[in-house]
């Protein structure tokens, strides 16, 4: 992928994924890696599991495709919750084929919908690590004493201050989460809550960020951030333009004084930057599988509250590889790459440039590649500015997450 930034010119090499500074009449090496379909892993251990145990959710936030509907294969806010001996399977899944450091999910809809099931396995199998994924508004005082006792991490979804997180959660709906931080924290100190900011138009992004600086609630734990997906939502969408706070990032790297700008800010541009400077460099004519570490029933294995499995809670109802009962059908898995490889050939990814960053899988096929192709020209744009300037020492002290 060739382009020009501060009037240079530069190429990120297909074959290798180095980055280089060229000239003009530079004869640039153009063979690209060999995509070859990644290969069914029947026999590793499964790092994490989603249990899906409410399909029912105690909000309608309005950009939830869950709730309005609008993205065929998403299944609709029900009254389904998992069962015990539905969850009992699971667990005997994770006793046989579940890593050494397996960390359990609890989701939804709203898993705390269903919390006498999640009693049920965290007291029957205490030996594992849990976190529950909550929009955080059923929890209080005892829940919280509970959760202590056995160390259950917290990922709480909300998507901005007061005024952003009530507009599409409903009313009160932050004070909640401000309140459920408290139980916790007050419950044991160090409990590790991490929060999933959501943003969506219309944007208010410094409100945002100085949430994630000045509250107390919210300052000191590690968050992610998405944009929200709004197809078929009611929500007008609008673009963002991240240039100036790209040029804000950048000037306070540049000044060593990265400790004073918001952290939100900060999360739109490390995570890539991080991806871009530990990218897998190879040699020419190298073999390369796309689709990054997704590895069905391995790395990740997610069961709906019926007790179907899927790869991951982020793909949608045609990717189902088995259920509790017969376990994984690890032929829909070796399906499932041969349909995703082919996929990729077909929309020419064996001739891109960036076919060592792009993120494309089952959950997130990237749709529009000319667009992908220009953020990871951004990130590289904005990496060389940093390196120019000896501002990238701080990338050598980080890992892919």
């Amino acid at each position: 992928m060739k382009f020009t930034h501060n009037q240079k010119q530069y190429c990120i090499e297909p074959a290798t994924g180095s980055l280089l500074r060229v000239e003009p009449s530079d004869q640039l090496d153009e063979a690209f890696p060999l995509l070859v379909q990644k290969e069914t892993n029947s026999t590793g251990n499964i790092e994490q599991v989603t249990m899906e145990v409410s399909q029912q959710c105690n909000l309608r936030c309005t950009y939830c495709p869950h709730t309005h509907g609008g993205i065929p294969g998403v299944r609709p806010h029900r009254d389904v919750h998992m069962t015990r001996e539905i969850a009992a399977r699971v667990m005997a899944m994770v006793d046989e084929r579940g890593a050494e450091d397996v960390v359990i999910c609890f989701y939804g809809g709203e898993p705390l919908l269903n919390l006498p099931l999640i009693k049920y396995v965290v007291e029957g199998w205490p030996q594992y690590k849990y976190q529950i994924d909550t929009n955080s508004q059923l929890v209080d005082g005892d829940l919280a004493i509970w959760a202590a006792r056995f160390d259950i991490g917290w990922q709480i979804s909300v998507d901005g201050g007061l005024f952003e997180n009530d507009r599409y959660r409903g009313e009160g709906s932050w004070f909640g989460v401000v309140d459920a931080v408290r139980w916790i924290r007050g419950a044991r100190p160090e409990t590790m809550i991490r929060f999933a900011v959501t943003l969506a138009p219309p944007w208010a992004i410094e409100h945002t960020a100085n949430q994630f600086q000045y509250v107390t609630e919210f300052n000191d734990f590690p968050f992610t951030v998405n944009f929200a997906d709004l197809t078929g939502s009611p929500i007008k969408p609008e673009p963002l333009d991240l240039s100036a706070y790209r040029q804000e990032y950048f000037e306070a790297r540049r000044d060593d004084n990265i400790e004073m700008l918001p952290r939100l800010i900060s999360s739109f541009f490390e995570p890539d930057l991080i991806k871009f400077h530990a990218r897998r460099k190879g040699r020419r004519f190298e073999r390369w599988t796309p689709g990054g570490c997704c590895d069905p029933a391995v790395r990740r294995l997610h069961v709906s509250a019926e007790g179907d499995l899927y790869p991951c809670e982020k793909t949608d109802l045609q990717t189902k590889i088995g259920d509790v009962v017969n376990g994984v059908e690890w032929e829909a898995v070796g399906q499932l790459h041969q349909e995703f490889h082919m996929d990729r050939i077909e929309r020419g990814c064996q001739d891109c440039g960036i076919v060592r960053l792009c993120p494309g899988c089952w959950a997130n096929p990237i749709d529009d590649c000319d667009a992908e192709r220009k953020r990871w020209e951004n990130v590289a744009k904005l990496y060389i500015d940093l390196a120019e300037c000896g501002a990238a020492g701080w990338l050598n002290d980080t890992t892919i997450g």
